[in-house]
């Protein structure tokens, strides 16, 4: 189906609206709720390999950690250059209209300090980007996953990343849903769990 088309988004918010109020788009990854268009599949990326020899890079769902329930999102692979590198997932395919009281919200579990350079991106049906936005979270960090949340991501825990996107992409048409590694200068393992992303005109807990 055509992202840019109404049942799409009815169906998303025919969703949502059944479990927070506000929302747009839910989804905690357990067998009831929203489960990926894409599974394991890389839109775009370079200098990044599968995390061991003979697969490729990872991006599925997992029940082996999660923030709620007993299933998340384990994303994983190996960079191989400290010149620059990048995976972007695709994940989601929706069609979810941006006001100015929009937020996005999202639990993230690194599992090493690469981990930290991972995050949600959305892409715009204008062809913008939520990381090119100018976007920060709610500590003031930059929503470009190469920012690495500031460093200030604790390692093997979940932290909720949050953002009011609204302010810098108001009157945007998300059609797709990433998750990205980015990272300028390091090399190795990447590997964490994300869970419970939401995108909402209403509070975020």
């Amino acid at each position: 189906m055509n992202p840019a088309t109404p049942q799409t988004w009815n169906a998303v918010k025919a969703y949502a609206s059944q479990t927070t109020d506000g929302a747009m788009f839910e989804t905690g990854f357990e067998s009831a709720d929203l489960q990926p268009t894409w599974s394991d599949a890389v839109d775009w990326s370079a200098n990044v390999g599968g995390l061991y020899s003979g697969i490729n890079p990872e991006c599925s769902v997992r029940q082996e950690r999660a923030h709620n329930g007993v299933r998340a999102l384990m994303y994983s692979g190996s960079d191989g250059s400290a010149q620059g590198s990048y995976v972007y997932f695709k994940v989601f395919h929706v069609y979810i209209p941006v006001s100015a009281s929009t937020k996005l919200s999202y639990w993230m579990w690194p599992d090493q300090a690469n981990g930290r350079y991972v995050g949600v991106d959305l892409h715009f049906t204008d062809g913008s980007t939520l990381r090119d936005s100018g976007a920060t979270d709610y500590n003031g960090y930059s929503m470009h996953p190469a920012a690495g949340h500031g460093g200030a991501v604790p390692l093997g825990s979940w932290t909720q990343i949050k953002s009011d996107i609204g302010r810098w992409s108001s009157g945007k048409i998300v059609d797709r849903i990433w998750i990205a590694y980015d990272q300028p200068a390091n090399i190795g393992a990447v590997r964490g769990y994300l869970d419970d992303i939401l995108i909402t005109d209403g509070d975020i807990a």
